[in-house]
């Protein structure tokens, strides 16, 4: 059996944001990474403010999951247009381009699950 770390909280109201390669006007905490012990996935809170946006990018070997907290969204995975709402959960294959941004002048609040997480090398197919 994999050995794992103890359980613990992360509180976003202690936590620094970084807005990450590709985004504007975006605060982005990772709730969830390396440093937990977490060996499948990484979690992140985002927020894109009005007028902001996670520009088209894609990952070959990782698959993402959009869970919307709070405002509206405007996502395109893969040429696809999507409407997310809050309590909407959208889901992003390995290798599909995506990208996000809030409408409706408020601030786009999601969960963000990826899977592997950046410090793993997915195994190739």
């Amino acid at each position: 059996m994999t050995s794992y770390s103890k359980a613990r909280v992360s509180r976003l109201a202690e936590m620094d944001s970084v807005c990450p390669p590709k985004h504007t006007l975006t605060n982005a905490f990772t709730m969830v990474g390396e440093e937990t012990g977490a060996k499948n996935f990484v979690l992140f809170n985002v927020e894109i403010h009005p007028g902001g946006e996670a520009e088209p990018d894609l990952h070959p070997d990782r698959e993402h999951c959009y869970f919307v907290l709070s405002g509206i969204g405007h996502a395109v995975v893969d040429g696809e247009s999507f409407t997310l709402n809050p309590g909407d959960c959208l889901w992003i294959p390995p290798g599909a381009e995506h990208g996000v941004k809030p409408v409706g002048g408020q601030t786009l609040r999601f969960a963000v699950v990826t899977s592997p997480p950046p410090w793993v090398n997915p195994d190739p197919a």
